[in-house]
């Protein structure tokens, strides 16, 4: 008996050095009916994507080790149907320019710190196919 696609749960990694915004998305993503794995930086997050295969990718930009759009590059590179959020501080001119630096370089979607639940959710259900977006509880 084979498992239907509307029961295997959604899969979203996400990736941010700040272990406070990682463990909060991490149970927004949870209880939006997702499978959340994390990773503090780039370099851990690639090392799971070795193994693991995410529906989604939320990563902040600046970080050590692996920056996200070094990541971003990767996942452009290695998994082109991985769909990619690419998150950082919306306060600052630089941040700023990254992220529209990320969208270029592939992100599906930028959203700058900080950011709403409701705005979050907005973004992913823009940016994920139709039939997956339907299957998040929000």
């Amino acid at each position: 008996m084979t498992a239907r696609s509307e029961d295997v749960p959604l899969r979203c990694l996400v990736v941010d050095d700040d272990r406070v915004v990682r463990e909060t998305l991490v149970s927004i993503m949870e209880a939006a009916g997702f499978a959340v794995e994390s990773a503090a930086d780039g370099r851990e997050a690639l090392a799971l994507l070795e193994v693991e295969r995410p529906d989604l990718v939320i990563s902040d930009i600046v970080m050590p080790e692996v920056e996200g759009i070094e990541l971003i590059l990767s996942l452009r590179e290695r998994h082109p149907d991985v769909v990619i959020l690419a998150i950082s501080g919306g306060a600052l001119k630089q941040e700023g320019d990254l992220l529209r630096y990320a969208a270029a370089l592939g992100a599906h979607a930028v959203l700058p710190k900080p950011f709403r639940r409701r705005e979050l959710f907005e973004v992913i259900g823009r940016i994920l196919p139709p039939e997956k977006a339907a299957r998040m509880r929000f």
